[in-house]
């Protein structure tokens, strides 16, 4: 049986409650599991009406191979069938503006469970989007790796092809698990993370006691080597003996008692009604550690040495033991474009990103160093962690300052960039720009690059385009503008369209940046330099406080290209001496390996 069943999503098109689903719910019982795709039922249907030792080519979404939804159907699979080959496209799109990434799956019916777990099927996936399809699929045999059927699971299938497989074997040869070198736990339960987790307004009002309060990390707060803190504070009771010893925190919870009360863990008798229902690793939490999301497209790990932060359930943290080399080195390594690579290969895929939870985790291979390499990568390791500190700070300095000041919110198209006053004389348009070309923007950078403002963006289908360069000569000027707009990105970051039709004017437009002065473009560059000023003033004071002999010296504190060339430049020294480390030398296994990254 061959076909190309359709690909659409049942609560989509159909609704949850419609009557399709509820069909579906009642036919398909064995394989349903609420939200999925059509597709999971012809593979089904087609599996159930072939003879003793029939065989079913489909071409589907791949997507399948690892979705949460679709364990029953991989189940009933490995139950009923022989996997022949599964040939992953990745993010090759086979069908002509189809942007679905698919894969052929043949199955053979088998009643035999030996048969079945004895078998090995052959997988190769697509390194990325420009390969020669027809080449891919004549060399399938020579490039395709066999897995043992019976390693498979319900579970997430991370297969790979045989170029994929040797350089993981070389990777993992001589390792150690992360599990055994260091403590991998989830962050804490509070049962009530409305209750406990409070932002600076909640706190001023009830002038909560200091001692009570920590830093609460979200997911989307981590990223490599750094953490920003977004203002939300976590009340943490659970050091304490008596809450009657800190009367302002427990007014604010009794505000809250019935809620609290009405968790499942206080109905048990699990915890006292002001306490978290599950402060996970409690004793671990007053030594550095490093925390990483728990759901994240790539790597992110970053290291609290203030013992400040505490990450509730979407966050995961590793915490030293006996056995742990510098956490520095640990760092270095985990955010490594060669880890990065391996993890893609350990870890739960879910649509684009992969779950970094402890079962996934405790297995990434950890390659231990001689003293002078791991001093190296610890030296360096610590410089990535003070550069992004520096960032960091610029961005919550600036933004301290700026929340301070009287001033009006605008889109930066009809602001600045076409405004009569700043265009031709404060900002100029370096080379030209279509301004009719249309599409969906999903995505916008910024970069200064040297008296340049270069913008770039993501278009739907077109990918990473340039869409303008603005010369801005004045230094002041030009970076606070840069800082508005990377504000206004990070906290649009879930935003998943930007604009559509025009993509100059659209872009520009959708950006919204904050105008000091809007009576005149003199007067309001001047407030500029004096708010400047200022937080050039404090980004100088805090890093020699936080940072002392280690501040980083610029000749312009708010030289963010400065820093973030710097950052570049570190990342591939630690890079080199990594894929060094590991063994990966060859130009094809990097080929492999950035490859993978950049698909």
């Amino acid at each position: 049986m061959i076909g190309n069943p359709p690909y659409l999503s049942v609560d989509d098109t159909w609704g949850q409650n419609s009557p399709d689903a509820a069909y579906l719910k009642v036919a398909f019982a064995e394989i349903w599991a609420g939200k999925s795709d059509i597709y999971y039922y012809f593979i089904r249907r087609a599996l159930s009406l072939l003879a003793p030792h029939g065989q079913l080519g489909y071409i589907t979404a791949r997507y399948y191979l690892e979705a949460f939804y679709a364990s029953k159907l991989r189940q009933v699979v490995l139950d009923e069938a022989v996997i022949r080959q599964v040939v992953d496209f990745g993010d090759y799109t086979v069908f002509v503006r189809v942007g679905t990434k698919t894969c052929i799956t043949l199955l053979q019916r088998e009643t035999d469970g030996e048969k079945r777990t004895g078998n090995h099927l052959l997988f190769d996936r697509a390194l990325n989007k420009g390969i020669h399809v027809s080449s891919f699929l004549q060399t399938f045999r020579e490039t395709a790796h066999a897995f043992r059927q019976a390693d498979l699971d319900a579970g997430s299938w991370n297969l790979y092809g045989e170029r994929v497989a040797q350089v993981i074997q070389r990777i993992d040869e001589g390792t150690t698990p992360l599990g055994k070198l260091a403590f991998v736990g989830q962050g804490m339960q509070t049962g009530s993370n409305p209750v406990f987790v409070i932002d600076k307004s909640t706190l001023d009002r009830y002038q909560i006691e200091p001692e009570l309060i920590r830093k609460n990390i979200k997911n989307q707060d981590i990223t490599p080597y750094n953490l920003a803190f977004r203002g939300l504070y976590l009340i943490y009771p659970e050091d304490i003996q008596n809450l009657d010893d800190y009367p302002r925190t427990k007014a604010y919870l009794e505000k809250h008692r019935k809620t609290l009360e009405a968790r499942a863990a206080y109905q048990r008798g699990d915890c006292e009604w002001w306490r978290f229902t599950w402060p996970l690793h409690q004793e671990k939490y007053n030594a550095p550690k490093i925390v990483t999301p728990f759901i994240a497209p790539k790597n992110r790990f970053a290291l609290d040495t203030t013992t400040e932060y505490v990450g509730l359930t979407d966050t995961y943290a590793i915490f030293e033991t006996e056995n742990s080399p510098d956490l520095r080195y640990l760092l270095a390594l985990l955010n490594s474009k060669l880890l990065n690579f391996r993890f893609r290969y350990i870890g739960k895929a879910k649509d684009y990103r992969y779950e970094y939870v402890e079962n996934g985790l405790i297995k990434i291979p950890i390659r231990l160093a001689d003293e002078t390499t791991t001093q190296n990568l610890v030296n360096l390791s610590q410089r990535m962690v003070d550069l992004h500190f520096i960032r960091q700070t610029i961005m919550d300095e600036f933004t301290e300052v700026l929340q301070a000041t009287v001033y009006t919110t605008r889109d930066f198209y009809g602001a600045y960039t076409d405004h009569s006053e700043y265009r031709g004389n404060s900002i100029h348009r370096v080379g030209t720009a279509d301004a009719n070309v249309t599409g969906t923007v999903t995505g916008i950078t910024v970069t200064e690059q040297a008296a340049h403002l270069a913008i770039r963006i993501s278009e739907e289908t077109k990918g990473e385009i340039a869409l303008i360069t603005l010369n801005i000569p004045n230094d002041d000027f030009r970076r606070f503008l840069l800082l508005s707009i990377r504000t206004e990105l990070f906290t649009n970051q879930r935003k998943q369209i930007w604009a559509r039709g025009r993509l100059l004017s659209g872009t520009l437009s959708a950006l919204q940046v904050p105008v000091l002065i809007s009576k005149s473009a003199t007067t309001n560059i001047e407030k500029i330099h004096e708010l400047m000023g200022e937080v050039r003033q404090r980004v100088v004071s805090r890093a020699s406080e936080e940072l002392t002999n280690r501040a980083v010296q610029l000749n312009d504190p708010l030289a963010l290209v400065a820093i973030e060339n710097e950052i570049t430049d570190v990342a591939r020294r630690i890079d080199e001496i990594v894929y060094h480390l590991y063994g990966i030398r060859s130009p094809e296994e990097l080929q492999i390996i950035e490859g993978v990254l950049s698909a």
